[in-house]
């Protein structure tokens, strides 16, 4: 499932030792690689690093959990041979869209880490809040036209 949107495809862990005040803390932050790149230049302490959509984890290294949950989208998409994969996380909550054709799953990762139970049919209000991030996140390409 490595080449895959659910958890099982992407869920790791991320080990990080940055001086000794941040030994044996634990931090529930979703992250994603690219947030390495925002982390370095923070520590680095470089102003600028362009425009991204990555966060520094520094804050996170020395406060676990300090930073915001709620106010952050995760978005993934790929084009497996059988379409594109689209996925999306907020908070404990993740939308995941397996093909041109299928219909949206959603789980919430806090009770279903196994993504074994769809709640979309009974949770129509997320649905609609993660698939607007969806659609918005989402930069057309030749690959998969927007529907």
């Amino acid at each position: 499932m490595k080449a895959d949107l659910y958890e099982g495809g992407i869920r790791v862990p991320l080990i990080v030792k940055y001086g000794s005040s941040t030994a044996g803390k634990t931090s529930a932050f979703p992250t994603y690689f690219s947030d390495l790149y925002a982390t370095l230049l923070d520590i680095g302490g470089a102003q600028d690093g362009g425009e991204t959509d990555d966060t520094s984890l520094l804050p996170e290294l020395f406060t676990p959990n300090s930073q915001n949950r709620e106010d952050r989208f995760l978005y993934r998409e790929q084009y497996p041979k059988k379409g594109i994969q689209q996925a999306v996380r907020w908070g404990d909550w993740k939308l995941i869209r397996p093909g041109n054709d299928a219909p949206v799953e959603l789980y919430n990762l806090r009770t279903d880490i196994g993504e074994t139970t769809n709640m979309a049919g009974k949770h129509a209000d997320m649905v609609e809040k993660l698939q607007t991030f969806l659609h918005q996140a989402h930069v057309p390409s030749d690959w998969w036209p927007v529907e």
